[in-house]
C-alpha cells in the first residue's frame, strides 16, 4: 500500500466508518465473500481513495481471517464489556433454581476484576458441598490478585478457605467487642469451633459421620 502511494492515516475515519456499518458480531459468521459483498454494498462511492485502500487489503482472505480474528479477541474482551452468557451446568440460568443463579452470580463476582470485594453471608442461598468443593478452591486462587471479604458463619469460608485476617464482632452488654486474630492463633480455637456450632456439636458430627471410626481403622 505505501508503494502504491496510499495514505492510510489520511483515510482511517472513513475506513473505521465504513467497516462499522457490519456490526462487528455479524462479521464473525461471514465468509470471505459474504463480507465483501456486504462491504461492497454499503459504499456507493467506488472510486474513492479510501474504497480502493479497503479493497486491496480485504480482497486477501488471509488479511479478512485476520480481521475476524482481532474482532473475536475484541468481542470477548469480558473485561472491558461485563457482557456475557452464564450458564450452570450446561443450563442457561434462567432454567436453574435461585440457589444456582447465586452460585453463578458470587462465581463471576469473584472471578472478574481485582478490586476489593465484600459479600455478606454468601452462604445464605448456597448448597454446602458446593462451597467445600468448588467455591473454596476458587477463593483461594482469586485471594493471590484481590482482597475478599466475606461477613459469614460458614467455618468452609474462614478455615477451608485459609483466611488471612478473621475479624469477630461480639455483642457483649449491648456494646459491639471487635477482635482480630489469624486462624493460627491457639488463644481463638474456641472461637474458631463456634462457627461449627461449638466443640461439642464438633464432635456429634465426626461420630454421627463415622470420622473418628474410620480414622481408628486406618490407625490399624
Amino acid at each position: 500500500l505505501v508503494d502504491k502511494g496510499f495514505n492510510i492515516q489520511r483515510h482511517q475515519s472513513k475506513i473505521k466508518e465504513y467497516l462499522k456499518e457490519i456490526e462487528l458480531k455479524n462479521v464473525t459468521g461471514m465468509q470471505h465473500a459474504e463480507f465483501i459483498e456486504e462491504l461492497d454494498s454499503q459504499i456507493e462511492n467506488k472510486k474513492a481513495a479510501f474504497y480502493e485502500i479497503l479493497k486491496d487489503i480485504l480482497d486477501r482472505e488471509i488479511h479478512f481471517q485476520i480481521y475476524r480474528i482481532l474482532i473475536l479477541k475484541h468481542l470477548r474482551n469480558v473485561e472491558k464489556y461485563k457482557i456475557f452468557k452464564v450458564r450452570y451446568d450446561k443450563r442457561a440460568l434462567n432454567e436453574t433454581s435461585f440457589g444456582q443463579k447465586c452460585t453463578a452470580v458470587l462465581v463471576v463476582l469473584l472471578s472478574l476484576g481485582n478490586n476489593p470485594i465484600i459479600i455478606d453471608e454468601p452462604e445464605a442461598h448456597l448448597d454446602g458441598a458446593l462451597i467445600a468443593n468448588y467455591l473454596v478452591a476458587l477463593i483461594k486462587k482469586q485471594k493471590q490478585r484481590r482482597q475478599i471479604i466475606f461477613a459469614t458463619h460458614n467455618a468452609n469460608f474462614v478455615l477451608n478457605a485459609d483466611a488471612e485476617l478473621i475479624i469477630q464482632l461480639k455483642n457483649e452488654n449491648n456494646k459491639i467487642v471487635v477482635q482480630s486474630f489469624m486462624i493460627e492463633s491457639d488463644a481463638y480455637k474456641e472461637d474458631l469451633l463456634k462457627l461449627e456450632g461449638g466443640e461439642k456439636a464438633f464432635k456429634d458430627r465426626e461420630r454421627k459421620y463415622g470420622i473418628t471410626k474410620d480414622k481408628a481403622k486406618n490407625k490399624e
